[in-house]
C-alpha cells in the first residue's frame, strides 16, 4: 500500500483561500487512496473519486490562475505549464485506469499527492511570496476580502 498523503504546515502558504483548498485536495488524495485500498471497492466509487479530485483540482487552478492575471505574476506561463501538463498527465492516468490497465487508482493518488507535494512546496510558494508583497491583505483572508478604502 502507498504512502498516505497528509497535510502539514510546511504545505502552507498563507493565503487561507489557497491553503484551504491545498488542504481540501490533500482530503480528496486521501479518500482516493482509501477507496482503492478497500478490498471490496467498485469500480463506480473509485472512478467518482477520480472524477471529484480532477473537478476540484480544476477548480483549484482557475483560483490560482485568477490571481496570477489579477496581479500580473511575471512567472505565470511556467506555472500555468505546470498546470496544463499536470491535468494531461491525469487525464491519461484515468484514462487508462477506466481502459483496465495496470493503472491503479492508488498509483494516480499517489502521483497526485507527490506532485502536489513538490508543487506547492516550491511553485506555489513562490506565487504566495509575489502575492504577499504586491496584495498583503490576502494574508490570511480569503480572496476578494479586500480591505474598505
Amino acid at each position: 500500500m502507498t504512502a498516505m498523503i497528509e497535510w502539514n504546515d510546511t504545505l502552507a502558504v498563507g493565503i487561507a483561500e489557497i491553503d484551504q483548498q491545498h488542504r481540501k485536495l490533500i482530503e480528496l488524495i486521501q479518500h482516493l487512496q482509501s477507496v482503492d485500498a478497500h478490498p471490496d471497492r467498485e469500480f463506480a466509487l473509485v472512478e467518482q473519486a477520480l472524477d471529484e479530485m480532477v473537478a476540484y483540482t480544476m477548480y483549484h487552478f482557475g483560483t490560482e490562475e485568477r490571481l496570477m492575471e489579477e496581479y500580473s505574476y511575471p512567472q505565470d506561463v511556467g506555472h500555468l505549464a505546470q498546470h496544463e501538463r499536470f491535468l494531461s498527465d491525469v487525464t491519461n492516468m484515468m484514462e487508462s485506469f477506466m481502459a483496465g490497465s495496470h493503472v491503479s487508482a492508488g498509483d494516480i493518488g499517489q502521483y497526485l499527492g507527490n506532485w502536489l507535494i513538490q508543487h506547492i512546496q516550491h511553485t506555489d510558494q513562490q506565487l504566495a511570496a509575489w502575492l504577499h508583497e504586491r496584495a498583503p491583505y490576502l494574508l490570511g483572508a480569503t480572496h476578494g476580502s479586500r480591505p474598505l478604502e
